[in-house]
């Protein structure tokens, strides 16, 4: 019993799971998105623009480029150098006569050890970080604000896509991109909240930000943690999906392996840290808790159940029923991903076009899936429950 159990868990969960994205992200669309104007009555509102930078000379101009051509009037732009050793502080500095401002460390502190710096200082009443590779469209600063007519709403986060994708890795991350984690933002939101901003590109209210302890953390992904102590606290996080900003990844499969293990391992460092959430004013955060425990346990299953199945392949010359159903529901996950697919493109090409042919690129999803994403999140969950302290922050490879 237990173990029919166990295998229709592995082989059905996949298919299961992008149909209930899919029926959260629709009830999310119908029931608020499509019905609710932009809200006004935010003009009064100040916005600083931290970018936190650590050697990122090589992309830094057209991210500061296009922070400067935003449509919002009440913003001031600074740059956090990290113990960069190139030519960061200088091409910080050449932007000084157009207000950019320089807070430039010595040495490498880490991540939230700047923006903790910086916010102490802050006079400003929301504050936006953006990554150093993140190039924003002129109305998603303006997108994000609106946001905070609503008064409980603590923090927003914007609608990420891969600007250029130059390798195959790359444009399966592009697909990734617009298929998986814009339809996820959607299906969070039906609960009221987020399972966490996009780190690339968030918004938050200064005070609500100070009030749970500020930009500092002990997790490997400062994003989730600050995500999950504002909704412990009672504030709700929202996804603005016409405020459209634009992002780098890696090109190789070293680089994409060590970010993608970082984001595991600081998913489970903040379900270690932050798992009682019952104890507090919020209860949003109990079904993405329950949702990140099935999908893990889902995980380390197929890691174990694999040699069965690869086991039976061989020894019955693929005749055996374990193997006959592996393939149905396998065909069936394609199936549902590729509806979960289709779905996410029609949503966003609302707002913003995109190439069709992104799509195709859903077939070789199982095979990226399979190859780097399911290990690289088996490594970083294992770190993730034995780590103390979160590594210190450096700047996303793309080499």
């Amino acid at each position: 019993m237990i173990w029919d159990f166990l295998q229709f868990y592995v082989t059905a969960y996949p298919a299961l799971l992008c149909a209930w994205v899919v029926l959260l992200a629709l009830l999310q669309v119908l029931c608020r998105e499509s019905s609710t104007a932009v809200p006004t009555g935010v003009g009064g509102l100040s916005v600083a623009i931290l970018v936190p930078a650590r050697n990122e000379e090589l992309v830094l101009t057209e991210c500061l480029e296009a922070l400067l051509t935003t449509d919002w009037p009440h913003t001031e732009i600074h740059v956090l150098s990290d113990g960069s050793t190139d030519g960061t502080e200088e091409i910080a500095r050449s932007f000084a006569s157009r207000g950019v401002r320089l807070a430039a460390s010595a040495v490498n502190r880490g991540k939230s050890e700047v923006l903790e710096e910086a916010l102490a200082a802050l006079t400003s009443d929301l504050v936006m970080v953006v990554d150093a590779d993140t190039r924003l469209d002129p109305r998603a600063v303006r997108e994000m604000v609106a946001l905070f007519a609503t008064e409980r709403v603590g923090g927003a986060t914007a609608n990420i896509r891969v600007s250029e994708a130059s390798s195959i890795l790359a444009r399966l991350q592009q697909m990734e991109y617009a298929s998986i984690i814009g339809l996820l933002k959607r299906a969070n939101g039906f609960w009221g909240g987020l399972f966490t901003v996009s780190g690339a590109a968030a918004c938050f209210r200064v005070a609500a930000v100070r009030a749970v302890g500020g930009f500092r953390s002990t997790s490997a992904t400062e994003d989730i943690d600050l995500s999950w102590r504002l909704q412990r606290d009672g504030w709700r996080l929202a996804y603005a999906p016409r405020a459209h900003v634009s992002v780098r990844v890696p090109e190789r499969l070293p680089a994409l392996w060590r970010q993608r293990r970082r984001w595991s391992q600081g998913l489970v460092e903040v379900l270690r840290l932050q798992g009682d959430v019952w104890r507090h004013r919020s209860l949003v955060l109990l079904p993405f808790i329950g949702e990140a425990l099935a999908s893990i346990l889902w995980a380390f299953l197929l890691a174990a159940t694999l040699p069965v199945f690869l086991g039976q392949w061989i020894a019955t010359g693929g005749r055996s029923v374990l193997v006959t159903e592996f393939w149905s529901w396998l065909a069936f996950s394609m199936a549902m991903f590729l509806v979960q697919s289709i779905t996410a493109w029609v949503l966003d090409d609302h707002y913003r076009r995109q190439s069709p042919w992104l799509l195709l690129l859903a077939i070789f999803y199982p095979g990226y899936f399979l190859v780097v994403v399911f290990p690289c999140g088996l490594a970083g969950w294992v770190s993730g429950l034995f780590s103390h302290h979160a590594a210190r922050w450096e700047r996303t490879a793309r080499e």
